[in-house]
Formats: C-alpha cells, sequence, structure tokens
C-alpha cells in the first residue's frame, strides 16, 4: 500500500508577485495579507530564514493585524524544530497575549515542551497545566472539570501525551510527593 508522496507545489510564481506588491506598494494598509501569505510560501519552499524575515515584518508593522498570533506561533514552530527553545518560547508566549483562541492551546502545548526540553520541569508542568485548566468546564456543582467526553479524538491523544509527559516532569522533580504538594 505505497501512495506516492503528495505532491510539492511550486511557490515561486505567487512569491514573485507578493514581493512586487511589496516593492511597488510598500505602504499598502493590507500588506499584512501579503506578508502572511509571503511567509507561507517561503516556508513551504524551505526557505526558513526567508519566512522569519517577514513573519517579524509583518508583528512590527502590523500590530493590530489578525495574521499577527499565527505569525507569533509560526516563529515559535520555526526556533522549536531548530532547538532554539528560548526563542520558541518567546514567540509561543507572544502568541498568547492575543484575544484569539486559534492558537492558544498549542502554544501552552509546544511551550511545555520547550521547558521539557531545556530541563525546566516547573515551568514545563505550569504550561501543560494552563493548556488542561483551558479545557476544563465549570459542572452543576460549581466544581471545575475535565470532561473527557468532551474531547475529539485529536484532543484525546494530545490529553493522553501532556499527561504522560506531566508525569515524566514530576517524576523528574522528585516522583508523587510532588504531584502531591504541587
Amino acid at each position: 500500500q505505497d501512495r506516492p508522496p503528495p505532491p510539492r507545489i511550486n511557490h515561486a510564481k505567487s512569491i514573485a508577485i507578493y514581493e512586487e506588491i511589496l516593492k511597488q506598494y510598500p505602504d499598502r494598509p493590507a500588506n499584512d495579507v501579503v506578508f502572511y501569505q509571503l511567509a507561507h510560501g517561503y516556508a513551504d519552499e524551505g526557505r526558513m530564514d526567508d519566512a522569519i524575515s517577514v513573519l517579524d515584518r509583518l508583528i512590527n508593522r502590523f500590530p493590530k493585524s489578525p495574521f499577527r498570533q499565527e505569525a507569533h506561533f509560526r516563529m515559535g514552530e520555526f526556533f522549536f524544530e531548530t532547538q532554539d527553545y528560548k526563542k520558541a518560547i518567546e514567540a509561543y508566549r507572544e502568541a498568547l497575549q492575543h484575544q484569539s483562541d486559534d492558537f492558544i492551546d498549542m502554544a501552552f502545548y509546544k511551550m511545555g515542551w520547550a521547558y521539557f526540553a531545556q530541563g525546566d520541569y516547573r515551568r514545563s508542568i505550569d504550561s501543560f497545566l494552563s493548556l488542561l485548566d483551558r479545557k476544563t468546564v465549570l459542572t452543576e456543582t460549581g466544581q471545575r472539570r475535565l470532561l473527557l467526553y468532551n474531547f475529539s479524538e485529536i484532543e484525546g491523544d494530545l490529553l493522553k501525551e501532556v499527561l504522560r509527559t506531566l508525569l515524566l516532569a514530576f517524576d523528574e522533580l522528585g516522583g508523587s510527593n510532588r504531584l502531591v504538594t504541587y
């Protein structure tokens, strides 16, 4: 059951168009969309340094852009993949500062992993617990509960991974005694 690799899209034409738009209309108010699409094109082409540069320009030039949260998150992903965990954490933190919920759960998740990778188990635990707190619901009795049946299959898999990682982090901090006193 060998499947062919997915088709690879050549972004050269769209990249050239976006670059030309930015060259001809550098102060256009809607250029945040152009920066966003250009960064995607660069990233898909494997030009990550260019993608990061463009995302940084989007963030700095368009402080109210709806693409800003995702730009921070994508920068965090790049830094995480290159194991620059400190910069990844900074970018994920910035993504958490936005009003939209779109990337908050994944920012907490990846930030937890970045702290874990650095051996900062306390902050890793805090990040993962912040994610779990967002998933709790208020019951009729006024208690906060993590109701597993509210999770999709993908979220359930993520939850299992978070719980396993929390146990590992607590183990690194001293085991079950730390879990009870946390």
